[in-house]
């Protein structure tokens, strides 16, 4: 397991295929490079879909959130754990 020492203090942006893309580079404590990834969804495919976003940290741990409207017209929050196969459903 690394340990982190350092996290840049800059984000690099860019816009890939309707993905707006964040990275956030570190170093670990032998000098490896760590980067730290947010993914969030720009384009509106879906008329249900209101947002998707999904963080991929320093260690490689992926988690998604995202929000969707249900026929009632209600906001359903849905948030998937990096160590688990579970979905919270808020």
């Amino acid at each position: 397991m690394h340990r982190i020492t350092s996290m840049g203090l800059f984000i690099r942006l860019r816009r890939k295929r309707g993905w707006r893309e964040s990275l956030w580079p570190g170093r670990a404590a032998a000098g490896q490079p760590l980067t730290s990834t947010q993914k969030q969804l720009v384009s509106q495919l879906s008329p249900t879909l209101e947002s998707k976003v999904i963080s991929v940290s320093e260690r490689g741990l992926t988690s998604t959130q995202w929000s969707v409207y249900n026929t009632d017209t209600k906001r359903i929050r849905y948030i998937s754990i990096p160590t688990s196969m579970t979905i919270i459903k808020m």
